[in-house]
């Protein structure tokens, strides 16, 4: 009847969310294979179909609310020492043997093809960019995309139909982030290290919505493609111009470099505002990382923007107050209407 569905319902939801709180907590503790093993499990419960296995729409929404948190807080597993430098992968603490057994056993059937994607996700990692990819907050955003391509050639098809913009999206998320990887490395910088970190991130997340909503996702991932381009370019040009030049050149060279940069920087801080609309709690908190990473160079173009939504903010805020002051002027016209009327 109902209420055994209602209550079947109920315990699948209980079930996503314990493991969802499983993983998240002990993600120092359980093997990371295992891990890789849930989170494929919740990318396919949420955004595929497969032959023979009938999800519902309750466990769907589940695991489409949560599998962003999952990978937000896998993503700030502290170091294992002070030391470490960026892109060194973390080191989970070590887990008795029998207990690495027990887990892989009761989680395999759940987790199928486990083994498959934390193989792929070392080789994924090396392939882009230890530097850059090996970091949690890139690394493991990345880790749902491997799910992904593991999901689709084992026969999952994608709840919503895709069509080639999505893998043409796709093919350039992943030229990009190489190209992020190299920058990463050769930059030195530690605060150069971060920005790449935020924005490769934000790429990635970016690229996940695909599942979600592809329409708009491959817009705001083609401006963060375009925003990246300018940021390489002007980097690239950085020094580049001043190098054996005359103190005249080199002064003009400066000069340049800080309208490009000026430039950028207000495109970059536009994207990060827009992103701040999109629904995604996660894809909010990366963008205010990004935000804290380039804050040392904002200009004063992107200034006057966070000014002017800060004017749009406080006008519509006057404007809500005003209409609730007019609802408030009407109800009381109301009740001295009826005051007459007795």
């Amino acid at each position: 009847g109902e209420e055994g569905e209602e209550g079947a319902a109920r315990a699948g939801k209980w079930a996503v969310e314990s493991c969802c709180t499983l993983v998240s907590k002990r993600k120092g503790v359980l093997p990371r294979a295992v891990v890789f093993g849930v989170l494929r499990w919740l990318f396919e419960t949420a955004f595929f179909d497969k032959k023979g296995r009938a999800v519902a729409e309750d466990m769907r929404e589940a695991c489409r609310t949560r599998i962003f948190g999952v990978m937000e807080q896998l993503s700030s597993a502290p170091r294992a020492s002070a030391d470490k430098k960026d892109g060194d992968e973390d080191e989970a603490a070590p887990e008795p043997a029998n207990t690495t057994a027990e887990l892989k056993a009761a989680l395999d059937e759940l987790c199928a093809g486990w083994e498959e994607v934390a193989g792929k996700v070392e080789k994924e990692v090396k392939r882009l960019g230890a530097g850059l990819c090996g970091h949690p907050m890139v690394m493991w955003p990345l880790a749902g995309h491997v799910c992904w391509e593991a999901i689709e050639k084992k026969g999952g098809a994608t709840v919503l139909k895709k069509g080639a913009g999505v893998a043409r999206a796709r093919e350039h998320m992943y030229t990009t982030l190489k190209s992020m990887g190299k920058a990463a490395e050769g930059g030195g910088e530690r605060q150069w290290s971060a920005q790449m970190r935020g924005l490769g991130s934000l790429l990635l997340y970016t690229g996940l919505e695909l599942l979600a909503e592809p329409g708009e996702a491959a817009k705001v991932l083609q401006e963060l493609l375009e925003c990246w381009s300018r940021i390489e370019a002007t980097r690239a040009g950085e020094g580049a111009a001043k190098r054996g030049a005359s103190a005249k050149k080199k002064a003009k060279a400066a000069e340049e470099d800080g309208e490009g940069e000026e430039e950028v920087m207000t495109v970059l801080v536009e994207l990060l505002i827009s992103l701040l609309a999109r629904p995604s709690a996660t894809l909010r908190a990366v963008v205010k990382q990004t935000f804290r990473a380039f804050s040392e160079h904002i200009s004063a173009g992107a200034v006057g923007v966070i000014v002017d939504v800060l004017k749009e903010s406080g006008q519509e805020l006057f404007d809500e107050d005003d209409a609730m002051d007019e609802d408030d002027d009407e109800d009381d016209d109301e009740d001295e209407d009826e005051d007459e009327g007795e």
